[in-house]
C-alpha cells in the first residue's frame, strides 16, 4: 500500500478546483470517485495509477469528501476497463497531457545526453531527471510491465558516455549483472530493474 501523503501534501495534489469538479457533472459513484483520482494523480506524478494499491488511503479519504462519494465504492471502479481508458482520455485532454510517442522518445534521448548525462553518473537522479522533464513536458510515461523485445538504452555510449550501456533481455534471463539500475526509454517506457533477480519481474516507473 503507498505511504500516506502529509497534510500539506494531501491539500496541494489532491484538492480539486472549481474547473475540475466541473468534469463530474454526468458521473455518478464509483465512476465520480475514480474519474477524480485518475485526474489528480495525473497532474501529481504524470502518469496513471495501475490501480487502487498505489493511491495512499488518505488520497482515496481526502477525494471521496469532496465529490461526495463514500471511500469504500472505489472497490467497484474497473481500472482496465473500457470505462477507464474513457476516462484517461478526457483526463490527458483536460490537464493538456499527451502519450509519449516514438519521437518523443528521441527527443527524450537528445535532451538526456544533451543536459544530463555528461554530468550526472548516478543512474537514479538521471531517472528522477528524466521524469521530471516528462512531467514538464506534459508526456504521460506509461507504467506497464515490459514484455517487448530488447529495449535500446538511453545509456548507449554514444548518447549518454558517462553512464554505463546495459541491455534488456526478454523473459526470466537476466539484466546485465554490472548494472543495477540504468533507465532506459522505449516509445515511453522507463524501466527501472533493481536485480538481475528481479529483472524478469520488474516494472517500469
Amino acid at each position: 500500500m503507498a505511504r500516506p501523503l502529509d497534510l500539506d501534501e494531501l491539500l496541494q495534489h489532491f484538492t480539486l478546483a472549481a474547473d475540475e469538479l466541473e468534469l463530474l457533472r454526468n458521473k455518478t459513484g464509483p465512476t465520480r470517485l475514480g474519474f477524480s483520482l485518475l485526474l489528480k494523480y495525473l497532474a501529481w506524478k504524470g502518469r496513471f495509477p495501475r490501480g487502487r494499491g498505489e493511491l495512499p488511503d488518505n488520497t482515496v479519504d481526502h477525494v471521496a469528501r469532496q465529490v461526495g462519494v463514500p471511500p469504500e465504492e472505489l472497490g467497484l471502479y474497473d481500472w482496465s476497463g473500457r470505462q477507464s481508458k474513457r476516462h484517461r482520455v478526457e483526463v490527458r485532454q483536460h490537464l493538456g497531457f499527451r502519450e509519449c510517442s516514438v519521437t518523443d522518445t528521441d527527443k527524450l534521448t537528445a535532451w538526456l545526453a544533451e543536459h544530463v548525462a555528461q554530468r550526472e553518473r548516478r543512474p537514479e537522479r538521471v531517472r528522477e531527471e528524466l521524469l521530471a522533464h516528462c512531467h514538464t513536458e506534459r508526456i504521460e510515461l506509461f507504467r506497464k510491465r515490459w514484455t517487448g523485445s530488447p529495449a535500446p538504452s538511453l545509456c548507449e555510449p554514444a548518447k549518454a558516455p558517462a553512464l554505463l550501456p546495459a541491455r534488456l533481455h526478454t523473459g526470466a534471463r537476466p539484466l546485465d549483472r554490472a548494472v543495477t539500475c540504468v533507465p532506459t526509454v522505449r516509445s515511453g517506457w522507463i524501466y527501472k530493474p533493481t536485480s538481475s533477480a528481479q529483472a524478469a519481474t520488474s516494472d517500469p516507473v
